[in-house]
């Protein structure tokens, strides 16, 4: 998904080389260059991100050279680090540049000047997307009457949106030329869904979405499975509902022909859908 005319891995100037990794998982050739930890074995991060001894073990040479480590070694050192922040910007500029050659920067957001390095989605992730996209497709109809993305960047600034943008996993313009659309980003949405990914936290989103015209916001989390819906209150986006598999209440939502509900599936937890008229069922 191509951003703008300007590829992200040019925009230097535009914004402050603070990465911050939101996956468990991190560069091995360089990000591990940025800081040297002592790895030990059977050391774990804890709730501050702070490595602790958790039992006795040989220290690995702390020379940050991956090359030392055998490769389960190297996958218990990306498991240890939860954030990075990279305050060299060289390095922080070739990270960026990095990402773009290898197409791996879709789903990357700025918040605040701050570039936010985000993980492939999984595939479930991708499965809910894809048959969320198929259903609100089916109903609302195709791109000659309403917008529907699996992604866009949401701004609050025309002139320089990229310094600030978020990108939900799905994003609903009911109609195609409402004009808070701009071609390489939107400045609101109709409706739009946050699946959680390891590591992340959508609702730390909603202020910013609550600035943007942001009219609900359902939020996927899988562990534990929960499902919740933000309505617009005023300035502010507001929960009016959970629903869990303890306690599976039907969240309807005020902008869209539909309400949600969260089963349990052969396989894993289910967003049952159901349309408001016609009683059809959708389970993503």
């Amino acid at each position: 998904m191509g951003r703008s005319s300007r590829p992200i891995c040019d925009r230097g100037p535009a914004i402050r080389f603070i990465l911050v990794l939101l996956s468990r998982q991190v560069y091995h050739s360089d990000a591990v260059k940025m800081k040297r930890f002592a790895i030990a074995a059977g050391r774990r991060s804890g709730d501050n991100g702070v490595v602790e001894e958790r039992r006795p073990g040989p220290v690995l040479a702390n020379t940050g050279d991956c090359s030392q480590f055998m490769p389960g070694q190297v996958l218990a050192y990306r498991k240890i680090i939860m954030n990075a922040v990279v305050l060299d910007a060289n390095l922080a500029q070739r990270l960026i540049a990095e990402r773009c050659r290898n197409g791996v920067d879709r789903y990357d957001e700025v918040w605040e000047g701050v570039y936010m390095m985000a993980p492939a989605p999984s595939d479930e992730h991708q499965d809910i997307v894809t048959e969320l996209i198929y259903m609100l497709r089916d109903v609302l109809g195709g791109g000659n009457v309403t917008r529907i993305r699996p992604g866009v960047n949401l701004s609050g600034s025309e002139e320089s949106w990229e310094r600030d943008f978020r990108i939900p996993d799905v994003a609903v313009l009911i109609d195609k030329n409402d004009i808070r659309c701009r071609g390489s980003f939107w400045l609101g949405a109709d409706f739009i869904v946050e699946i959680a990914s390891p590591g992340e936290e959508p609702r730390e989103k909603l202020p910013f979405y609550s600035r943007l015209d942001v009219g609900e916001n359902l939020i996927v989390d899988r562990d534990p499975w929960v499902i919740e819906l933000f309505w617009r209150d005023g300035e502010e986006l507001r929960s009016v509902g959970r629903s869990t598999l303890d306690q599976a209440d039907t969240l309807a939502s005020r902008v869209l022909p539909f309400t949600f509900q969260l089963i349990q599936g052969e396989s894993r937890p289910q967003i049952q859908v159901r349309h408001n008229t016609d009683d059809r069922v959708w389970l993503v």
